[in-house]
């Protein structure tokens, strides 16, 4: 696969940019973007700078994953996480992109400013927090979140595109318990594990809140980080020990309901 260097956009510059589109209608904001800007950049790495045309693809994707959720009209907040669930397979399946390159900042900062405005106004409801625009922390920006759940909980299928049924199955609370912990988020394997053992009903039963199990269960993993080496185990070791600590998890949250009650 090329790595594809995509065009960045620094803070000062996209917050020139959000001021000029304040109060513009979803039509008007798909009119005014395009992939080019004056004030875009490039990382001085190798790469192939991705041309107008890749972004004009990329963006049509965007906009057409979306348009199955409700875009351009007003949508509910069902409609939108599953707009959300749609823009990260449509961005893992057509951006050439690398983790080291999806790690810069100012680089969905450009595609939510500059590339797709109209989408994240949507999505977000404009007005809306500037980190949805601006990216200052990737876990809470409209576009670069959404890829890195896809490239996280993601499975590469036979065909090369990615499966994101896992991804599926959390809400977005859920997802933040995992992804605004980043010696989890930031380990796909492990993230992979704790969501297939979380969400398996033999082991986290439905009488009990996910989110109170997820909770519990990273606070668990993260204690275990430091002395426990979970990256070198295969595939079926790590997800055997990620179970046994759900099921903890469960058996501590029952104990502590029980207490509640007596």
């Amino acid at each position: 696969m090329t790595l594809l260097l995509y065009p960045r956009l620094t803070p000062l510059a996209a917050r020139a940019g959000l001021t000029e589109q304040t109060g513009k209608t979803l039509d008007a904001l798909r009119r005014g973007a395009g992939p080019r800007h004056p004030d875009m950049y490039y990382a001085a790495t190798g790469g192939e700078p991705a041309s107008v045309e890749h972004l004009t693809r990329l963006a049509d994707k965007l906009r057409d994953s979306v348009t199955h959720h409700g875009y351009p009209h007003p949508g509910t907040e069902a409609s939108r996480i599953a707009a959300d669930r749609a823009l990260a397979a449509a961005m893992i399946d057509n951006m050439c992109l690398r983790p080291a390159e999806a790690a810069a900042k100012d680089l969905w900062t450009f595609l939510a400013v500059q590339l797709v405005p109209d989408v994240v106004a949507w999505r977000w409801q404009s007005p809306t927090s500037e980190q949805r625009w601006i990216c200052s922390d990737i876990t809470r920006h409209a576009l670069g979140r959404l890829w890195w759940q896809a490239y996280t909980l993601g499975v590469v299928t036979a065909d090369g595109s990615t499966d994101i049924a896992l991804l599926q199955r959390l809400s977005e609370s859920d997802l933040n318990q995992i992804f605004e912990r980043r010696t989890i988020g930031g380990r796909p394997a492990l993230a992979r594990a704790i969501v297939r053992a979380v969400t398996e009903p033999d082991l986290a039963p439905p009488h009990i809140a996910r989110r109170r199990v997820i909770r519990d269960v990273t606070k668990r993993v993260r204690r275990l980080l430091p002395f426990t080496l979970f990256l070198t185990l295969d595939d079926e070791r790590l997800q055997a020990r990620v179970d046994d600590l759900v099921r903890e998890s469960v058996k501590a949250l029952e104990q502590t309901s029980r207490t509640k009650q007596q």
